[in-house]
């Protein structure tokens, strides 16, 4: 037998290793097909992550504001708020009939430093005012509930709220209305918040938002007159994560700006040093400190106060407590009001009406006080 040529020898070896490969990559499989009990193995599909929109304004479902003259634009909305996208995840959810041979219950979801027992006692009465018949078939029972901050452990107690008989749930600030509407499909949500919620029309939501940001421009006027020294410079202080605290600094900011006094907006968050912050007040030559309504300066305005007024600079508050606390005066939402204009809406829902056919309203109540 003639001998292989160099050609012939290297297509035989390339044969070779190929088929030595496929006997390999044969065996792999085998070996992976008796391992998995006989069956090929599965790719687990990646679901597509969702994709969300922002809501629109034109979308919107705009607060009305009580008294407000016709040729009055609006209350506007800003689309551009982080919320938005959290919103836009909301399903309508029609509410199921209530059982009228039971006592409807509604259940208060208020945080540690909101407003409080006292709102429980106010809804009732005016409940029974319009009435109804207090924990009675066919009437009402309300129930408070202290939502945790941590979110996960807020939505829990959301969840167990319902699983014990909730009917329709009050949210008392904006991140457990979101909550609320995300975990509690099929209640019947009347919210009252200090902010107002960015939402579409959806069949099991309406409510009340309170006023701090939405005075006249008038009582504006003279609050700042009467609340203001000569001379003054604002140090506005807001919470730049929460949705309510930025909303309200942006509308003071505005009014400053009309009325032409200067100002400096200080953004803190839960990792900020009091002490801290009333020496950057102090360095940048501000007279006056405007404390903006949030959850840091619910819990520790208080403190900032304290540290403020030792430098005898005057502080405008924004819950009545803080009067006692030393702040020179407190602009902020009137709750007992609030919750009395809310008892209208949920008298309405629990004589058979839906929600989302009630149209959200701005609170008409400010309290202005000295210390």
């Amino acid at each position: 037998m003639p001998p292989l040529s160099l050609t012939q020898r290297i297509v035989i070896g390339v044969v070779g290793s190929l088929m030595v490969l496929l006997l390999i990559s044969g065996a792999i499989y085998a070996g992976i097909y008796f391992a998995s009990g006989g069956k090929p193995q599965q790719t687990a599909a990646v679901p597509e992550e969702e994709k969300v929109v922002p809501l629109d304004a034109k979308d919107l479902v705009v607060p009305l504001i009580p008294g407000a003259p016709s040729d009055m634009a609006p209350f506007q909305l800003n689309p551009e708020r982080g919320d938005s996208l959290i919103a836009a995840k909301v399903k309508p959810s029609v509410p199921g009939p209530l059982d009228r041979n039971k006592s409807v219950i509604i259940a208060l979801l208020d945080r540690e430093n909101g407003p409080g027992a006292r709102i429980e006692s106010e809804l009732a009465r005016a409940l029974r005012g319009k009435a109804l018949r207090q924990d009675a078939s066919g009437g009402f029972t309300v129930k408070r509930y202290t939502l945790p901050q941590q979110r996960e452990a807020a939505v829990e107690m959301i969840r167990q709220v319902v699983k014990d008989g909730g009917e329709i749930l009050v949210p008392l600030d904006l991140a457990s209305l979101y909550d609320t509407l995300l975990n509690a499909p099929g209640k019947r949500i009347l919210y009252c918040t200090n902010g107002a919620p960015l939402l579409p029309k959806l069949p099991q939501v309406t409510g009340v938002v309170l006023p701090t940001v939405y005075a006249g421009r008038e009582d504006m006027s003279r609050f700042f007159k009467l609340g203001l020294p000569p001379q003054r410079k604002v140090a506005v202080i807001f919470e730049p994560d929460d949705w309510t605290s930025v909303e309200y600094k942006e509308n003071m900011a505005e009014l400053l700006d009309l009325e032409q006094i200067p100002f400096e907006c200080i953004a803190i968050d839960s990792e900020s040093s009091m002490v801290e912050v009333a020496d950057s007040i102090r360095n940048r030559d501000l007279n006056t400190v405007w404390l903006v309504p949030g959850p840091v300066l619910s819990r520790l305005g208080g403190e900032l106060i304290s540290y403020v007024t030792l430098s005898r600079k005057p502080v405008i508050g924004f819950a009545p407590q803080q009067t006692e606390q030393g702040a020179t005066m407190v602009m902020g939402p009137d709750w007992l009001a609030a919750i009395r204009e809310l008892s209208e809406p949920i008298t309405k829902v629990i004589r058979g009406e839906t929600p989302g056919d009630l149209r959200p309203v701005v609170s008409n109540s400010t309290i202005l006080m000295q210390k």
